[in-house]
């Protein structure tokens, strides 16, 4: 007999939007509802793209699942980065030196 969650159908979510970010403060994007968890868990998959049009650099943070830190990486103003994680569970953007503003995107696969 062939597994049940093989036959799942998969589901998507597009998450975008625009940001402006003052020196030292922090924007969440994107974060799992961890008081609920799905048992058994299920990863969600996905990409991250981050646009850097005005003020500063951005630093993106990436966490899992299970909160764990999975990646770092600063999007220089003028530039779009796009990354692809097999597990994503927090989405954070943040400024350190000045205000940023630009576009983020996530594209997530269930």
């Amino acid at each position: 007999m062939p597994c049940l969650c093989n036959n799942r159908n998969p589901y998507n979510d597009d998450i975008c939007g625009t940001f402006m970010i003052t020196a030292g403060n922090s924007l969440t994007v994107y974060a799992i509802d961890t008081s609920a968890p799905a048992i058994p868990p299920l990863p969600i998959s996905g990409s991250v793209s981050v646009k850097a049009s005005g003020g500063g650099n951005v630093d993106v943070t990436i966490r899992n699942s299970i909160g764990a830190s999975i990646d770092t990486f600063t999007v220089p103003v003028g530039s779009t980065f796009t990354r692809t994680y097999g597990d994503i569970g927090f989405v954070a953007l943040l400024n350190n030196s000045s205000s940023a503003s630009g576009e983020y995107g996530l594209s997530l696969h269930y």
